[in-house]
């Protein structure tokens, strides 16, 4: 994954152990990502590729909703 905020790319694994997410709990983190980019990381961090920029033409709006 590649940061917002930070130069190159980080291991998913690492921003997990990181956040210290315990691991009973790290199956459980919620990840959006296509065919080939890790876009956000839910809660932890976002991914500086996806941010909108002047030739961005669609946004995709994503509601996490809690039950």
């Amino acid at each position: 994954m590649a940061p917002l905020g930070m130069k190159g790319t980080k291991l998913l694994s690492d921003i997990i152990t990181e956040a210290k997410i315990p691991n009973g709990q790290r199956k459980n983190q919620l990840v959006v990502k296509d065919a080939n980019t890790i876009h956000w990381c839910v809660g932890l961090k976002i991914g500086r590729l996806s941010l909108a920029n002047q030739n961005t033409k669609r946004i995709l709006k994503i509601t996490l909703i809690r039950i």
